[in-house]
């Protein structure tokens, strides 16, 4: 299957809002529960998806017209990366944060950081991100994870 990877554009907030809300409720359900799951999907619903395509560089995968994956820059920090559950473990993600890791680059930013969710940790690790810290909102634990750019 092949993903193009592009620019989001303002009629994507309704389908990155649904591939959001999968996403979270199928992956992350077990770690989080009901009550944090919906109101994180509660804050990436359409409307907050067109602002942050409109106030961030986010990508989409798609293929067929179908978007699978999402990934954003904002500030050092990638965010907002999501992939369907169905395309997990298959390079998607790595696909979707290396272009994100480059940009970072090509901004000459040092480093890029990630707060990753229980389920996401191994995936960052993997790309060479390292665990700074625990986070804890409310009983909802995630975790900030850093990846140091090489020297110029």
């Amino acid at each position: 299957m092949t993903h193009k990877i592009r620019k989001a554009k303002l009629e994507d907030a309704g389908p990155l809002s649904d591939l959001i809300r999968a996403t979270l409720y199928i992956s992350n359900i077990g770690d989080y529960g009901e009550e944090n799951i919906k109101r994180v999907a509660e804050n990436l619903d359409p409307n907050a998806m067109a602002n942050l395509i409109q106030t961030r560089f986010v990508l989409v995968a798609e293929n067929d017209g179908q978007i699978s994956g999402t990934a954003a820059h904002f500030e050092q920090s990638a965010r907002t990366v999501f992939v369907h559950p169905d395309l997990q473990n298959s390079g998607l993600g790595r696909k979707l944060m290396q272009r994100i890791i480059s940009r970072s680059i090509d901004l000459n930013e040092d480093h890029l950081t990630v707060t990753s969710s229980i389920f996401a940790q191994p995936f960052y690790s993997k790309l060479g991100f390292e665990t700074l810290k625990e986070l804890w909102h409310g009983d909802e634990r995630t975790f900030l994870m850093r990846l140091d750019h090489p020297s110029p």
